[in-house]
Formats: structure tokens, C-alpha cells, sequence
């Protein structure tokens, strides 16, 4: 028996193949496995079972003319097949922060897949199961050793995007702040390493130095806390609006007078507040004083009850009114007697005058009734010496 050309090698995986021999006699040519676990025969039709070598026999029966065939062998080198790791679907992109994850990958052997981490400082695998170490690419090999029927696999690569986290700033509320009051504290925090910053988006209201807040001016003041970015976290921002409420104002009295006397001169009126208003002053008693452009005008005796008020402008209430009590008294009154010329015993009545500051009637008295008498204003003499009248 003469086999024909050797169909090998061939490759675990490979289609079954035909073999052939010839005899010169007439016997059917009858193939065999010698190697079953390596190959099947049918007829002429041999099927690749595992990688090895396959050892075909073949034999022929006597026929008339010829005894039976010695039996021959070909064997055909079954060569293991090239192992193909497929990765499962690629995972989407991780954030960092965002836990472990799995992955997955198939081969075409019998071997398991083992995955290792080619960027360590951006992930650990345990396993199929992934740990998120840092932010970056994260590449994970695949590899599987050769088994019965297929040579190592070559290593293959997947890549995962590691992206960095959203910062997030936690801003402590700060409300309401009074215009005046002292500088207030800022507090912040983030779940980042970065320090957060502050800044004023409204310096015409208030000012931000470090971790300090100072009202400028009332209104709403716009605070921004910023952080920037780190190796995990992106940066951020975030805003907080703050009232600055209108302080109130106290109306300060300056020097001014708690007495005058009727016909008194006019009194400048003195007080200050902290805003900008002007303080005004009127009367509560216009009989007895009055008020122009915080000039004090004394009008009569009597209680002068004056108010100062003080409105409100851009960062102060309108102040609580007030009030300021001066005594006006009555003046001193000065009689002035119209000068007389000197009399003599036998002189007749004379009549005498005399102008008082005041409204009233002035009345005559003689403080020396033995030398002359006096009714109304008509004085009478009674004797020489001296006439003292008396005006009241």
C-alpha cells in the first residue's frame, strides 16, 4: 500500500480532509484511527478531534491474487490553532469616585481569561472586578495561557476613561448682613483637596478679603466660592446672594441752649447723625418758637418743644424722632422815663412820661409824698427838695 501526498499539517479547527493510497491489487483500501483522540475516520474522510499527530493505518484484504496488504501508516500533523480573546462591550467612561466595576472578555479555548492592569496608578483589577485608583486612561490586558487544542493567546488591550468627578462646594448660608456691623466670617467646604477662595461680584456692596465679608453699601451682595480643579475633581463655583439690610441711625443732639429768654437773638439748632441725611429740626409749639433751616426763633415765654428728624438714604433707616425741650422765660423789662427839667415850688402840675419794652400800661407812685403828689401821670408839688418818681 502506497499512500498518496501527506494533506498535513494542518490546524486544530481546520475542515476534515481526505487521504488516499493505492495497491496493485484489487482490494478496497479499508483507513483506520490509530490515534482516535486526535482524529476520526470515515471512509476516506478524516476529522480533526484535538491537535497531535494523527496516525492514519491502511489496509487491504487478500484478493485472488495477492495476500493481505502489511499494514501502512500515515500520520499528519494536527498543529494547535491561534487563541483569539475578545473583549465583552467596552465600558462607558468612570468617574472617578464612582466605584469598582466589572469587565469582561471570551477566548476561543478552554483556558480562563486573566486580566491584568498595564496603568496601575489608574486602576487595580481583582479578579474581572476593577478599582478605580486615579483619573486617566485605565488599560486592562487580557490574557490565557495554551491549552490541548490552542497555542497562547496573544495579549489584547481595553481602555477605559477615567474622568474626574464634579467638585462640589458646600456654602454655608450667610442670610442677612447689617451695613455697618462687623466683617463676617465665610465658611466653605469640598469634597475635593483644593481650598475653596472668595470673591465679591458686587464690590460696589460688599468686600471679600480672604475669608472676610464687609459691607460696602446696602443692597444684595453677590458672593462667589470658587475651587479649582485637582487630580480628581474638576473645578467649581457656586454663588450665594446676601442682603445688606439698611442699619439704623440714632439722632445725637449737639450743644444746644435748655433755656433762652423772650427777645433772645436766633439760635442755631446743632445734632448729627451717621448717614448722610440732614438732621431737621421743627417746632412742636409754633406759639411759642419757631424753625426755619434749624434756626430758632424765640415767639413768646412758654415751653419751646422742638423735634429733629432724620430720614432715610441709601444704608440707613429713617431715625426715630427727638425731641428737645428749651424754657423760654420772660425778658427783663426796662422802663425809660423821658428826661425832665428842674421844677420850682411855684411851678403848676407838670405831667411826666415814661416807655416800657413791654405791652404794659407803666404806672407813677411818688416815693416822696412831702414833696410832691402824683395822679396818673400829672404830678403835683408840695414843697421844695427832691421828687422822686416812682414807674412801674
Amino acid at each position: 500500500i502506497v499512500f498518496g501526498a501527506n494533506p498535513g499539517p494542518k490546524t486544530f479547527g481546520d475542515s476534515s480532509f481526505f487521504v488516499s493510497a493505492t495497491t496493485q491489487a484489487s482490494s478496497a483500501i479499508v483507513f483506520t484511527s490509530l490515534t482516535p483522540q486526535i482524529c476520526a475516520i470515515s471512509g476516506n474522510t478524516v476529522s480533526i478531534l484535538q491537535a497531535g499527530n494523527c496516525i492514519v493505518a491502511a489496509n487491504a484484504p487478500s484478493d485472488a491474487n495477492y495476500e493481505a496488504a502489511i499494514q501502512t501508516t500515515q500520520t499528519v500533523v494536527i498543529n494547535k490553532a491561534t487563541q483569539i480573546i475578545s473583549f465583552g462591550q467596552n465600558p462607558e467612561s468612570k468617574v472617578w469616585g464612582s466605584g469598582d466595576f466589572t469587565i469582561s472578555a471570551t477566548t476561543t479555548s478552554s483556558s480562563p481569561v486573566v486580566f491584568t492592569s498595564l496603568s496601575p496608578f489608574i486602576c487595580a483589577v481583582f479578579g474581572n472586578t476593577v478599582q478605580i485608583l486615579g483619573v486617566g486612561q485605565c488599560s486592562i490586558a487580557a490574557s490565557a495561557v495554551a491549552d490541548t487544542n490552542y497555542l497562547v493567546a496573544e495579549k489584547v488591550a481595553q481602555t477605559i476613561q477615567i474622568m474626574k468627578a464634579e467638585q462640589e462646594i458646600n456654602f454655608s448660608l450667610v442670610g442677612t448682613v447689617t451695613y455697618g456691623t462687623q466683617a463676617v466670617v465665610l465658611n466653605a467646604s469640598t469634597n475635593a483637596s483644593s481650598a475653596v477662595l472668595f470673591s465679591s461680584l458686587t464690590p460696589l456692596i460688599c468686600a471679600v478679603d480672604g475669608g472676610l465679608l464687609t459691607a460696602i453699601a446696602a443692597g444684595e451682595c453677590r458672593v462667589l466660592a470658587s475651587a479649582v480643579a485637582d487630580s480628581f475633581y474638576n473645578s467649581a463655583l457656586l454663588a450665594q446672594s446676601i442682603t445688606i439690610e439698611k442699619a439704623s441711625q440714632s439722632i445725637v443732639l449737639g450743644h444746644n441752649p435748655t433755656q433762652l429768654s423772650y427777645g433772645d437773638s436766633p439760635v442755631e439748632l446743632q445734632a448729627s447723625v451717621p448717614s448722610n441725611s440732614p438732621v431737621v429740626f421743627s417746632s412742636l409749639t409754633p406759639a411759642v418758637c419757631s424753625v426755619s433751616n434749624n434756626v430758632l426763633t424765640v415767639l413768646s415765654p412758654g415751653g419751646c418743644l422742638l423735634q429733629a428728624n432724620a430720614s432715610a438714604d441709601n444704608n440707613y433707616l429713617a431715625a426715630t424722632p427727638v425731641e428737645l425741650s428749651i424754657v423760654i422765660s420772660k425778658a427783663q423789662q426796662v422802663i425809660n422815663f423821658s428826661s425832665q427839667p428842674i421844677r420850682t415850688y411855684i411851678d403848676a402840675n407838670f405831667i411826666i412820661s415814661a416807655i416800657a419794652d413791654s405791652s404794659s400800661v407803666v404806672e407813677f407812685s411818688s416815693a416822696t409824698p412831702a414833696v410832691c403828689l402824683v395822679a396818673g401821670n400829672e404830678v403835683e408839688i408840695l414843697a421844695a427838695g427832691e421828687c422822686i418818681v416812682i414807674a412801674n
